[in-house]
C-alpha cells in the first residue's frame, strides 16, 4: 500500500498498463471501500483540481468519500 497526503486513501495497486488505480478508502466510521479510477484524473485531483472535473464519473457520495472520507452513513446524517 502507498501512502497519500489524504490519511483516509491508500493506493493498493497500480495498474501501469491500463493507467490505473486501486484506491482503499478507509472512511470516519472504518469501512473500507475499493476503488479502480484513472491514475492521471486522479494525480490532477490530488495536485488540485476540482474532483467533479477529474473524476465525473463518480456520483456526489463516492466524491464526498475520497475528498473527507465521510462515510455514505455520515453524510446521509449531516446532508439529509
Amino acid at each position: 500500500m502507498i501512502d497519500t497526503h489524504k490519511k483516509h486513501i491508500k493506493i493498493a495497486v497500480y495498474d501501469s498498463e491500463n493507467q490505473v488505480l486501486l484506491l482503499n478508502i478507509t472512511s470516519d466510521l472504518g469501512n473500507v471501500t475499493e476503488l479502480i479510477v484513472d491514475s492521471d484524473s486522479f494525480n490532477r485531483w490530488m495536485e488540485g483540481d476540482l474532483i467533479q472535473r477529474c473524476l465525473p464519473e463518480l456520483d456526489i457520495v463516492t466524491r464526498e468519500l475520497l475528498i473527507s472520507g465521510m462515510d455514505p452513513i455520515t453524510q446521509k446524517e449531516i446532508f439529509a
